[in-house]
């Protein structure tokens, strides 16, 4: 009997699995080599129920139960748990006990043995994550064998086709037709997984219902551990309002590009209509100039490049005031009504005014145009009109007088036949000498009234047609003939 007892325990101390035994009363009084090395811990403080202290606090009070359960109603039990090594870490051990009795069959307590299954429990473990992940993505996951036949499908795969699992599984798409048709699993992938190789790309299926759908596809193949294809794997996103929103975004740059174009055109003609009007401007003899609101230059004509002697470059966002004042034009604060100057230290003359500008996006006047007209010219001819004019009227006053003293002659000489033809030719001439009075008076009353004209250039045209009208030259012409 001694010898079979330590031959068993020979044995159990030569296992490579974790021995322990308990007695009747459910005290643990034995554990082999391989459980003291496993936890570290020596045999005298893991007697009775000591070793206990290294099961992970998270599984103790659970464990405790069970045992407490199985040694109360001496059955066999199976339990897992995690307990600390000798390395002060948890593993996972999955222990089995067993009641055994003495040769008279009294029960004398619980024998077991214990496995460390870290590993297992740990590949389960990332084998469920997995499960999970698979399940509860998103992504439409199939998988099938080499023939065709779907071996399994996610809940998203039958989200996105609308297919039920009981419609598909176990069943093979390549081989069978029937009244409820099967979803094409490959589309144009299966040469290329047939080949050992992968797929990916955009494929337009069908729903169950027969409505198109877009997907985005990865195909691979499956291998062993001897590098054999056994199954296919399928990954399927559904693009389809990606798509979508791609044909709209597409069709939106379309759009965009031909605004973009018509854009492009119209600021091709603006900067052509620009460039027109500033050339028309430049062709005008007056000057012409933009200000914005704190008086900097901002646009002038080639006639105040020509007038200052400077650059465009050199002219632009200087004061207009202080640039005019340079070249001897001084203005007094306000000419939107219109003035006339002499440049100072010549003989010119210019007629200035201004208008506002209004910005039509803000509308508000956001500057000025002041325009510049050359009236030198017209101010020569007025003084020579009012030189005439003053003539005129000396010579009318000579003739008025020579006409008293003749009739004064006519009176005391006598009414002569020869004295009367020279009379006659008096009065003719100063008949006529009186329309050209008229005539002059009308022109100067032209001249002198600003409210006959709206700008320069109207009271240029307008002058030079009532000169030729009125015959002005003729008259200066032929006044001096007259009083002779």
């Amino acid at each position: 009997m001694e010898r079979s007892r330590n031959f068993y325990l020979n044995l159990f101390e030569l296992s490579p699995a974790l021995i322990w035994r308990a007695d009747a009363e459910g005290s643990f009084d034995y554990f082999n080599r391989n459980w003291l090395a496993f936890t570290g811990c020596p045999l005298e403080r893991q007697i009775g129920r000591g070793w206990m202290d290294c099961i992970h606090p998270n599984d103790a009070e659970n464990i405790g139960k069970e045992l407490q359960h199985a040694f109360s109603a001496r059955i066999s039990f199976e339990l897992e748990f995690r307990i600390r090594t000798s390395e002060g870490t948890y593993r996972w051990i999955r222990t089995y006990g067993r009641p055994f009795h003495d040769e008279e069959g009294v029960f004398s307590g619980f024998i077991g043995y214990c496995f460390d299954t870290t590993d297992r429990y740990q590949a389960e473990e990332m084998l469920r994550k997995l499960s999970r992940a698979i399940e509860q993505s998103t992504t439409a996951i199939i998988i099938t064998d080499t023939e065709g036949c779907i071996e399994y499908a996610n809940s998203s795969y039958a989200k996105m086709t609308g297919y039920s699992l009981l419609d598909i599984i176990g069943r093979n798409p390549l081989l069978e037709t029937g009244s409820v048709p099967l979803p094409d699993v490959y589309g144009p992938a299966l040469p290329a997984l047939k080949a050992g190789g992968e797929w990916r790309g955009e494929i337009c299926a069908l729903k169950k219902n027969g409505e198109p759908y877009w997907e985005y596809a990865v195909f691979s193949p499956i291998k062993n551990a001897e590098d054999v294809i056994t199954h296919y794997l399928a990954e399927k996103e559904d693009i389809t309002s990606r798509k979508e929103t791609e044909w709209k975004l597409e069709q939106s740059r379309m759009e965009l590009l031909h605004k973009h174009q018509e854009l492009h055109r119209l600021f091709n003609q603006v900067a052509s209509v620009k460039q027109e009007w500033e050339n028309t401007m430049d062709c005008i003899a007056d000057i012409v100039i933009l200000v914005d609101r704190n008086g900097s230059i901002k646009r002038c004509n080639n006639s105040m490049r020509t007038f200052t002697g400077r650059s465009y470059s050199d002219i632009l966002g200087r004061d207009w005031r202080e640039e005019l004042r340079l070249h001897g034009i001084f203005l007094p604060k306000d000419i939107s009504d219109g003035i006339e100057i002499q440049q100072k230290g010549s003989d010119r003359w210019f007629s200035c005014r201004s208008y506002p500008f209004t910005d039509t996006v803000k509308n508000e006047t956001s500057g000025l145009v002041i325009t510049m007209h050359d009236c030198t010219e017209r101010k020569r001819i007025g003084t020579e009109l009012e030189n005439a004019y003053r003539t005129l009227k000396s010579t009318q006053a000579q003739i008025i007088q020579q006409e008293k003293m003749a009739s004064i002659g006519q009176l005391a000489a006598g009414v002569a036949h020869e004295i009367n033809n020279p009379m006659g030719f008096i009065t003719s001439n100063l008949v006529t000498l009186g329309k050209y009075m008229d005539r002059l008076s009308e022109f100067m009353r032209t001249i002198t009234d600003p409210s006959l004209f709206t700008n320069h250039e109207e009271a240029a045209r307008f002058i030079s047609e009532r000169r030729k009208s009125l015959k002005i030259d003729s008259i200066m012409d032929d006044a001096p003939e007259l009083i002779q």
